[in-house]
Order: C-alpha cells, then sequence, then structure tokens
C-alpha cells in the first residue's frame, strides 16, 4: 500500500488475486477516505490479457505513486506454456507497468520491460515521472543480454518519462549466487539506494556451496540510477 503525497487520505493498493474463472489476475483498489471504503477501478489491458489466455497470470504486482500524484503500478506477467509465450510481442517473461494521471480512475496500456527470465520486479519513483524498476534476471537471458558465466542478476530499469519508456538495464551483482531484490528507495535529493538479498546456489552442493546463509547488500547512486558506487553489507 502506497499513500498520495498529494492528498493523505488517499491510497492505492495493488494485489494478484485468485480467479476461478481466469486464473490469478491484477488489481487495484483506491481509497479517497483512509481506508474506510474502498473501489477498484478496471486495468482494462491487462484483465483482458489474462481472460482471454494470452497471459496466464500476474504477480508480484507494486505500487508507487509520484509527488504530484500520478500513479504506477508494476507487475510480473506469466505466459501459459507452449510456443505463444516464444511469440507474443510483450515477450516470454514481461514486467508490465500502467501509469494513471487521474487518480486511478484512468489507466495507461502497458509499459513492457521484456526479458525471458524476470522474477520479483520492484519499483520506485522520484518526484512524479523518475521511474526506476528492479529485477532479478537469469544469467544468459538473451533478451536482456546478461553475462552467461553467472547466476542470477539484479537489472535495474530507468526511466525519465513517466514509464513510457526504459533504457537499457544496469546490471548488478556479478557473482554465482542467487539473489533477490529488495525494495529501492528515493532519497529527497534523488539519491537511489537499491538492495538485494543474495542466497546459495540451489544447484549445487557439498564442497561447491560456498554460502550457507543469506546477506543483505545494498548499493548507492547519486545520479538517479546511471551509475553505481560500490556494495556494502548490510547483516
Amino acid at each position: 500500500m502506497v499513500a498520495d503525497p498529494t492528498e493523505g487520505r488517499r491510497l492505492l493498493v495493488s494485489v494478484s488475486q485468485i480467479s476461478p474463472r481466469s486464473g490469478v489476475v491484477g488489481r487495484v483498489f483506491i481509497s479517497n477516505d483512509s481506508g474506510f471504503s474502498w473501489q477498484s477501478p478496471d486495468i482494462s489491458d491487462v484483465r483482458t490479457a489474462v481472460e482471454t489466455g494470452r497471459l496466464n497470470g500476474i504477480e508480484d504486482m507494486w505500487a508507487s505513486i509520484g509527488s504530484r500524484g500520478t500513479m504506477y503500478v508494476s507487475m510480473l506477467a506469466l505466459h501459459a506454456p507452449g510456443p505463444a509465450k516464444n511469440t507474443d510481442p510483450w515477450g516470454p517473461v514481461p514486467v508490465l507497468i500502467v501509469r494513471s494521471e487521474d487518480h486511478g480512475a484512468h489507466w495507461s496500456t502497458p509499459t513492457v520491460i521484456r526479458t525471458r527470465s524476470a522474477d520479483a520486479p520492484k519499483m520506485a519513483v522520484w518526484r512524479d515521472s523518475v521511474v526506476v524498476v528492479v529485477v532479478q534476471v537469469n544469467a544468459g537471458d538473451t533478451v536482456v543480454h546478461a553475462p552467461s558465466d553467472g547466476n542470477e542478476y539484479v537489472a535495474v530499469y530507468r526511466s525519465t518519462d513517466g514509464a513510457r519508456t526504459f533504457e537499457a538495464p544496469r546490471l548488478l551483482a556479478f557473482d554465482d549466487l542467487g539473489h533477490n531484490p529488495l525494495n529501492p528507495v528515493f532519497l529527497s535529493d534523488g539519491t537511489l539506494l537499491v538492495a538485494w538479498m543474495d542466497h546459495p546456489h540451489y544447484g549445487r552442493g557439498g564442497a561447491d556451496q560456498h554460502l550457507s546463509d543469506s546477506r543483505i547488500w545494498v548499493i548507492r547512486s547519486s545520479d538517479g540510477g546511471r551509475t553505481f558506487a560500490i556494495t556494502h553489507v548490510v547483516a
């Protein structure tokens, strides 16, 4: 859940809902009275994609609101198994971002971040139009152009036009462990903090498994996600 900085009583919640008829659908709920009542406006393009079987479901939804009240929702879109997922213009495992400039009454067509392996996308917004989406991608992802000699990377996608377009990703976490991105955060001056958790490589055991626990890392960008400093261990 996130609160609108222009109107503190306005709240936005994004959820994946299991529908017996359609599968896992993406929904948003908006309250204009501090959570006493809620409405659920339609994200028609995403709903139609699930109901028609183009998508198998919507997961890992994330919500944010810019400083002038623009609402953003990101989500992981899953295709049904089969050859169609490789020919769909959205890509095999895309991340979708929708935007509303009228407090959630209407939502844009999705902006698509194409990947073959995305997981756990999370989003942060600075001011009203700089949007960063952080996502896990697999090594060797040919759409993302991820190196093939690691395991999982943390990809940082940056938009300066309100999530209408995104720059090529910055790839972080260059090692052979697993990685799950945590909440990205913009500070008031535009500094971006990106954090992730690493974990043992699930495909290894014994002497080849060099890590038995997980760690939390954080990295700082002083230019809003263009370049990054060194990583620091949190815990």
